[in-house]
């Protein structure tokens, strides 16, 4: 059975892993945001198309 001091180390880590992913999301160029929302806008859209055309 874990301590305390368990647990609250291995949250700890969990939180500073998260801490790290924001930092690094923070830190990425804009430019990589507009492609990803563009590429979602032209997948979704493909999809709607192809579900069109099956139907």
């Amino acid at each position: 059975m874990d301590s305390d001091a368990e647990r609250l180390a291995r949250v700890q880590r969990v939180i500073d892993g998260h801490r790290e992913e924001i930092e690094r999301l923070r830190n990425r160029p804009t430019w990589l945001s507009v492609i990803g929302v563009i590429a979602i806008i032209v997948v979704g859209g493909g999809l709607v198309e192809l579900v069109r055309h099956l139907i």
